[in-house]
Formats: structure tokens, C-alpha cells, sequence
């Protein structure tokens, strides 16, 4: 659960301290972000991959998440990425929106 606070003001733990503030039950969603594979760590047993999105990179290996998406194969020059209605296929060197 997320709190919107100021974050200039002092955290108070209490209560009290956010009545009054809107509370948030989940966090903010990705909408149209694009995920660029950029490499891929090769290893027959552990292969790995690595992704860049929003000025970011992050290695990513079988079975993990990326925006709820789980990673499900990674070849010598791809990822699959299967969400709840369809995998996505990224080549290395480019990127798709998600």
C-alpha cells in the first residue's frame, strides 16, 4: 500500500498523522513504456538478460517479473515475456512497448 505524502514534511508513523490524505491500495502502472534488451549473459543452464527502460537497466534471469511479465525463455538472441493475454518477443538490439 502506498501513502501520498509531501515528501519535504517530517514522516510521522502514527495515524493521525495522514488523516485526511488519500490512501493508494496499489502502486503507479506502467503504461506504454518501452523495454530494450541490450544483452544477453549466455549460460546453457542460468542464461540471463539485460534490459533497459526509463533510463534504467536491470539483469534479468527464468522466471522472474519485469511489470508483470514473466520471463519464460531466453535464447542466444531474445526474451519472452508472457503477460496474461500474450508473450512478447524482444530481440536483442530492440525494444517494444509494453
Amino acid at each position: 500500500m502506498y501513502v501520498q505524502r509531501d515528501p519535504f514534511q517530517p514522516y510521522v508513523v502514527n495515524k493521525q498523522g495522514y488523516a485526511g490524505k488519500p490512501l493508494i491500495k496499489t502502486g503507479p502502472k506502467v503504461v506504454d513504456l518501452l523495454v530494450k534488451v541490450t544483452g544477453i549473459i549466455w549460460e546453457e543452464k542460468d542464461p540471463m538478460a539485460v534490459v533497459s527502460y526509463g533510463g534504467r537497466q536491470q539483469i534479468i534471469g527464468l522466471g522472474d517479473k519485469l511489470f508483470s511479465r514473466k520471463v519464460t525463455k531466453i535464447s542466444k538472441k531474445s526474451v519472452w515475456l508472457k503477460g496474461r493475454k500474450k508473450t512478447l518477443i524482444i530481440d536483442v538490439g530492440k525494444g517494444k512497448r509494453l
